[in-house]
């Protein structure tokens, strides 16, 4: 009894002189043009949730990240002890010096989170 072995992809052009069943990608090398990336096809698409953007959702992820309640009397136990700076100021601190953030946001210069003056440490 003989199995029939199955041609790899790829191999049917060769075999059948058509480019049925061989990808894209191979085509388009075989017919000499540059084959296009993943990252080609993906950066013109804009990925919107709940009508904010790639960028807005990673700021808003920081922002939710630091997220949190505290009582007045801890607040100040941990100002008192602890070396960190509060998560409200991590927050506000951090993201209003970035242009980056700035920019997702469309903030105005001038506004509170986008300062005329930006500290820049590197």
């Amino acid at each position: 009894m003989t199995v029939g072995l199955a041609r790899p992809k790829g191999l049917e052009r060769a075999a059948t002189g058509t480019t049925a069943g061989v990808p894209p990608r191979a085509r388009e090398v075989g017919q000499g043009r540059r084959p296009r990336r993943v990252a080609d096809e993906c950066a013109v698409k804009t990925y919107l949730a709940d009508g904010f953007s790639e960028d807005q959702q990673f700021f808003l992820a920081v922002g939710q990240a630091w997220c949190g309640r505290e009582r007045p009397a801890e607040t100040e136990r941990r100002l008192t002890t602890d070396p960190h700076a509060p998560a409200k100021f991590r927050v506000y601190g951090a993201l209003r010096n970035l242009t980056e953030f700035a920019d997702a946001f469309r903030c105005v210069a001038g506004t509170p989170m986008r300062p005329a003056k930006i500290c820049t440490v590197w």
